[in-house]
């Protein structure tokens, strides 16, 4: 069985491996507003950070936005271009473009005692990776979205 690593888990340690102790102090400061005290205690590092945003909505694939704006206040002028290169990589999923993907509506119950249209209930592109069958190896569309994924982290390192 072939294991898949999330593009924005390398995104999210590429960028824990460049920000130093002070950096993650301010951040833990900005993101107050959307993680609890409590939460953010149990988190260990920026990429920690990054993904519990991610797991509540405050970023992800198809919205790295945030994420900028944190990196922008902390004046990491670098690491945002580098998430802006990483973003444009993220552009196409499983060969389809990124516009074409269709999202949930925010929230956990999404589509549930609420009104909404059939769109919001969509697979978004992280459920579409989650469901998608382990039949040994990736198909060449999920090999060419990991291999961009790769290279945007090979110009970060030179």
């Amino acid at each position: 069985m072939v294991s898949r690593i999330d593009p924005l888990s390398i995104l999210y340690n590429t960028l824990n491996s460049k920000l130093g102790k002070e950096d993650e102090d301010k951040i833990r400061i900005l993101v107050g507003g959307q993680i609890s005290k409590r939460d953010l205690e149990k988190l260990q590092n920026p990429a920690e950070i990054f993904k519990h945003l991610e797991e509540h909505g405050h970023i992800g694939r198809d919205d790295l936005d945030f994420l900028k704006e944190v990196l922008k206040t902390i004046d990491r002028p670098p690491l945002i271009k580098f998430v802006e290169e990483c973003e444009e990589s993220l552009e196409t999923y499983h060969g389809m473009p990124r516009s074409k993907i269709p999202r949930l509506s925010s929230g956990h119950n999404a589509g549930y005692g609420e009104a909404s249209s059939v769109t919001s209930l969509a697979p978004t592109h992280r459920d579409m990776a989650t469901a998608t069958p382990d039949l040994g190896g990736d198909t060449k569309s999920q090999q060419d979205h990991k291999e961009s994924i790769a290279d945007c982290i090979k110009k970060e390192n030179r």
